[in-house]
């Protein structure tokens, strides 16, 4: 009884600080908008896993190890984005995706993160998009869409969470502001 206890308080302690950091990373994006002005930004998926690392790694304790693209079992050819560990054991994967990858890249990320799916392990996708609601994830009014993503196939995938950051709370085209989102897809 006592051992389903701390699961639920790692995994609780997990996602709380992914969406913190989550936030913390549509900020950063925000920010280096407004760092390089007019100028397109090139901010590579590295970039945003790097950042977003940095930010989780303060949000959780030492209890919990956190990893760089990582090998996943068994096959070891592919490489995840980001391991969370505690102790020798894997507790959470996350993959990212920049929307502009499109639905086929999006979509292989998520059967890697079922290759890696238990029910000790918790896997995440986070689907991030600059100056543009993704439309798949995020409704009208900027809440999470509810409902499995996936329509065919063996599994589920569904938006745990939308984080977002805006220049201003001006309406903008179509009654929402120009912002960035990080969508957290729960596999």
């Amino acid at each position: 009884m006592v051992k389903k206890k701390e699961k639920t308080t790692a995994r609780t302690t997990i996602k709380s600080g992914i969406e913190t950091a989550l936030q913390g990373l549509a900020f950063w994006i925000s920010y280096e908008q407004i760092l390089h002005g007019k100028h397109p930004l090139n901010i590579g998926e590295n970039a945003l896993v790097t950042e977003f690392v940095n930010l989780l790694k303060t949000k959780l304790n030492n209890e919990f190890k956190i990893s760089r693209e990582k090998q996943c079992e068994p096959s070891r050819k592919k490489l995840m984005d980001v391991e969370i560990k505690k102790g020798d054991l894997r507790v959470a994967a996350i993959e990212f995706k920049r929307i502009s990858a499109g639905k086929a890249a999006i979509q292989e990320d998520m059967k890697k993160l079922l290759e890696l799916k238990t029910k000790n392990v918790s896997c995440f996708l986070v689907v991030v998009s600059e100056n543009k609601r993704p439309t798949k994830y995020v409704n009208k009014d900027g809440k999470a869409i509810t409902g499995n993503l996936v329509q065919k196939g063996n599994f589920s995938a569904y938006v745990k969470r939308v984080l977002k950051s805006t220049a201003s709370f001006g309406k903008g085209e179509k009654g929402l502001p120009r912002a960035n989102y990080c969508c957290l897809i729960e596999i």
